[in-house]
């Protein structure tokens, strides 16, 4: 529970700290091995549930720093592409984010419309990287859980 944000930008940009950081595209499941995987986040923001998605995994030293979790589409309005991000998380000062969101804007250089979809209040980092990227508020919502009791 919390607060989720979505936050859009045109053309984000992130300057990376050449940081000795591996940063791989990698098939989603890869994430079920990153220790702080958000397992706990919107349905369809969800690996399994995220069709056609990919992930960039940012490490250091084989050990995983951060991680994006995106899906590219064609914009409904414009038939443009468009990236939507639906997890950017990190471990580490957000070094290691800003270089997977740096190789993920890089990797789509024909794409201009970004969305960040959902983003929990609980993380605070990748927030505060995504608005330095430029990424602008679109809506804040209250994010409910319900409780099935069996």
């Amino acid at each position: 529970s919390g607060a989720l944000h979505g936050l859009r930008a045109q053309h984000p940009k992130v300057v990376p700290v050449d940081d000795g950081l591996v940063v791989e595209f990698v098939a989603p499941e890869r994430l079920t091995s990153v220790p702080f995987y958000r397992k706990r986040a919107t349905w369809p923001t969800l690996w399994p549930n995220a069709r056609g998605a990919i992930a960039v995994i940012a490490a250091h030293g084989g050990t995983p720093a951060a991680y994006v979790l995106f899906r590219r589409v064609t914009a409904k309005d414009s038939g443009a592409p468009a990236i939507r991000i639906l997890q950017a998380e990190c471990a580490d000062d957000g070094t290691a984010l800003r270089a997977a969101l740096s190789a993920l804007i890089a990797h789509h250089r024909d794409v201009s419309d970004f969305l960040a979809y959902n983003i929990p209040g609980a993380n605070g980092r990748g927030l505060i990287v995504l608005r330095e990227a430029g990424f602008e508020p679109v809506w804040d919502q209250v994010w409910m859980t319900r409780e099935f009791v069996t």
